[in-house]
């Protein structure tokens, strides 16, 4: 990533007749924590392959995300600025990423754009980073048929995160895979998923997705025994 500084000199020698671009990243209201970040960070992906809801819900690896990085910059004492190398032409994702004084996520965002013609600001909407919480199931037990789940900011007092998106699969024997309807957090930022698991005898993973969780996927290991009849 650029430092601001340097992407704001490259802005000011580059080409007068190119449009100016800026980027405005908008924090979440809400706690102390979505606001007071050591950084945010930018990254603009130059790519078609892949969309902004693949990126919220980690479903592009980080080899992936290297390659269509077309430039990027952080910002410490701001969440707006220039950027400097912005490709013109073509589909591009605004990547956003605001970090603690650990180093540790706490909001991101992303909004997608297509060529720039004229002088624009990207504004770029973040909301806070989840921790998805996987209530109790047994590895030795099968894939239940319905589970539920917990999503909340992962704070040291952890604050429910409503109207989160939570999707999952499960991968079985012989490779097997069901998947099905999502579930949306309600106001405590709980949901309950009704799962479909594949036919066979042996080993599952039930994987799950929130939007723009900390870690994606949870894995619940799951074992299906002989069925009765």
């Amino acid at each position: 990533m650029r430092t601001a500084a340097a992407a704001l000199v490259a802005a000011v020698v580059g080409g007068c007749s190119d449009p100016v671009v800026d980027v405005e990243v908008k924090l979440p209201d809400g706690r102390d924590e979505y606001r007071d970040l050591r950084a945010v960070s930018i990254s603009v992906l130059a790519t078609e392959e892949f969309d902004c809801d693949a990126v919220a819900f980690g479903l592009i690896d980080d080899d992936a995300v290297a390659l269509a990085e077309a430039t990027g910059v952080t910002f410490t004492d701001a969440s707006r600025g220039g950027i400097a190398g912005v490709p013109r032409v073509g589909a591009k994702l605004w990547v956003a990423e605001g970090l603690d004084a650990d180093g540790a996520r706490r909001v991101a965002g992303c909004t997608a754009q297509g060529t720039i013609d004229d002088d624009t600001t990207v504004v770029i909407e973040t909301e806070p980073v989840a921790d998805l919480v996987v209530m109790g199931h047994l590895a030795d037990e099968p894939v239940p048929d319905t589970i539920a789940v917990r999503v909340d900011d992962g704070l040291d007092v952890p604050e429910p995160l409503a109207d989160r998106e939570v999707r999952w699969e499960v991968y079985g024997p012989a490779g097997g895979h069901e998947t099905g309807a999502a579930a949306i957090t309600d106001e405590n930022g709980r949901a309950s998923l009704a799962i479909a698991s594949p036919d066979g005898y042996g080993p599952q993973s039930l994987q799950l997705r929130a939007r723009w969780a900390s870690t994606q996927p949870v894995v619940v290991p799951g074992f299906q025994g002989p069925r009765r009849r």
